[in-house]
Parts: C-alpha cells; structure tokens; sequence
C-alpha cells in the first residue's frame, strides 16, 4: 500500500491519494485518516500492525465523504451467479487443459480466478470468474448484459455439459473412480467455435510455448485494444501476406485467414455447427476445414461434448508408451482407449497415468 503514513496526531490534513495509519480503536472514518492511493471495485482491504485485517464495503469506508464521491468514483461493476450441477468443479475445468494459458485468457493462481476481456455492445469489458457456493461467481468491470454474459460464461465452462452419464461408467471401471469423485469431465473452451478452432490449429505441430506466444500475438496484433480474442471479420480484412507478418504461425496462418474470409463472406456458418449437426455430420464438417485434420476433429468435438473421439498427438503417445513400456503408434493410443467407447475422448483425457 503506497501512500503517505503518520498517526492521528501528526497527519491532520485531508490529502487526496494517501493513507494515513492509524490504530484499530482510532477514527477510521474521519476524511483525515485515509484515502484511495489507486482505483477498486466495491471492497477496501484495511491492515493493521498486529495483523488484523477488516474487509470493510465502501460506503463502510468512505462515510464522511460529501459528496460520496468526492475523492472515488467507484468503477462500474456487475456481479452475476451462475448456479452449477453438483458434479461442477470450477477448478478441474479450468485446470482439464491449458486453455487458461492462452490469451485473452488470464490466470491467477494465487486468487484462483479467471479473467479475460470480451467485447459487449462495442464496449470492452474484463470478466472476473471465480467459485461460489454451487455456483460460478461473475464479476465484470462495467455493466452489460447478464443473459449474454452468462451464456458466454456457461459456454466456457461447460457449465450445463451432463456428466451423469459419464461419471456413472467411470464408476463401473475401477482405475477411473477418482475421475468421478474429484467431478473431472469438462474442459474449458473459448465463448465461440471460432475461437477454439484458431486455438486447436496453433497447438498442432508445435510446442506448447510456441502455441503460447501463437495466442498472444493474436490478441494483441489483431484483438481490439489489443486486448479481445479477433472476431473473423477483424482478421478477414488484413490481407494474408500482412497477417502472416504480424501473427506469425507459420503454414498455420494460411488455414486461420481462410476460415476467417469464410466467416466473414456468410459462406461458413461456423457457430451454428454446434447445435445443428449430429456427431458424425459435425465430424464430417470439421475435417473439411483448413489445418483440421482427425486429431483437431476430436479435440473440437470434445470441447463441443461429443468424447467417443481420441485427441491422439505425440502427447499421447508419450503417455502410453510409459504406461505399457514400449513404444505406440496413434494405432495403439486408439486400440487402447476404444474399450470405452462413447467416453474414450473424456477417460483419455482425464485418464490416470502411473
């Protein structure tokens, strides 16, 4: 906490942006003894010497303001729950993948909360997501709307995903229990299809870091403010040659641009794939995409909760491979995880390694 510090008797004087200390028994409310030194959403942290600490509103802090205020204006925020089945684990969804590593996707592993910035109505807008009693807390840095907001939050969390189905097989196979008891299933995705296809063809062929600092540069070469995920349309109007400049993916920008230009054109009504297709004609669908080949097929239709696929990469074979101690093909990786049929994309992915 920054600021200037003296005690009651010798810091007398109102000064905005500074802090004065003071003892818990002293007055905390007198315009005196404290001031903001930065902005905050709706809460104060006070501290004290001997370590008590109070978590006070701030109409508990700033009560002799007046006007109200005078010194802060509070930044405009909204706070929404959403409530979550009983098999929902905020944490096993954002930690199922690495998702949460790529921009505009934010982690704090401290505060255990996800961040990231949407845009609503032209307005950019940070969203703050955390746990809650039964539910998945929202907090947002100014208003917009809640349905839409909730929508696009459920949608990245999987929130409705029933896993009922899911956890009562893994209940049945004796290796796969602890999936079901920690609530694993769901894997975090981006609020759009869009999205999450760009993301699916920078994770092929690569390192994870470079898939990393694939998404990076997305965002801040082509986001708006540098700040957003790029709509199609926002990547669709560079040219390819200014796009592969600026993002720098390779044979990989080629496929993005393309799918992008498709977007754009209304040739490619990607977004409604997911609720229009069945599980094979999705398939079908996405393979014909640029850069989408049998193992982004299977991630995206794990994403979109169709799991009788197996994201089979060299990550996989790794993984088998030190399980069965010797080396596999893809063939292997899919003759291995085919005995659980409709649910072997999810037990991959969630399987328990030695």
């Amino acid at each position: 906490m920054l600021g200037k510090i003296g005690t009651e008797d010798d810091f007398p004087i109102s000064c905005q942006s500074t802090f004065k200390l003071t003892v818990p028994s002293g007055a905390l409310n007198n315009p005196a003894d404290a001031r903001p030194a930065a902005r905050h959403a709706n809460r104060a942290n006070i501290a004290w010497m001997d370590g008590y600490i109070n978590l006070l509103r701030l109409e508990q802090f700033y009560t002799q303001q007046t006007p109200p205020d005078r010194f802060f204006t509070p930044s405009r925020t909204m706070l929404i729950f959403i409530p979550t089945l009983p098999d929902f684990s905020f944490l096993e969804t954002v930690s199922a993948h690495g998702w949460r590593q790529l921009l505009p996707f934010v982690w704090n592993e401290d505060a255990l909360t996800l961040a990231r910035t949407e845009e609503f109505s032209e307005h950019l807008i940070t969203l703050t997501i955390s746990a809650a009693d039964d539910a998945v807390q929202i907090e947002t840095d100014r208003d917009c709307g809640e349905a839409e907001l909730a929508a696009r939050v459920s949608r990245m969390l999987q929130i409705d995903l029933p896993l009922t189905g899911f956890h009562a097989y893994c209940r049945t196979q004796p290796e796969l229990t602890g999936i079901a008891d920690c609530r694993r299933g769901r894997l975090l995705r981006s609020p759009t299809l869009w999205e999450d296809v760009v993301k699916v063809i920078a994770t092929t062929n690569t390192t994870w870091a470079q898939t990393i600092s694939m998404s990076a540069r997305l965002v801040q070469e082509f986001g708006r403010k540098g700040r957003a995920f790029p709509s199609a349309a926002e990547i669709a109007e560079v040219s390819l040659d200014d796009f592969a400049a600026k993002a720098r993916m390779g044979y990989r920008a080629a496929y993005v641009h393309a799918i992008a230009v498709a977007i754009a054109e209304g040739s490619l009504e990607l977004e409604a794939w997911q609720t229009e297709l069945t599980a094979d004609t999705l398939r079908r669908s996405l393979l014909s995409l640029p850069g989408i080949g049998p193992y982004g097929a299977a991630c995206l239709l794990l994403y979109l909760g169709k799991p009788a696929h197996v994201n089979s990469d060299s990550v996989a074979r790794t993984l088998l491979a030190k399980e069965i101690g010797q080396s596999v093909t893809d063939k292997d990786v899919h003759a291995f995880f085919k005995p659980h049929s409709e649910w072997q994309g999810l037990v991959y992915n969630f399987y328990p390694w030695k």
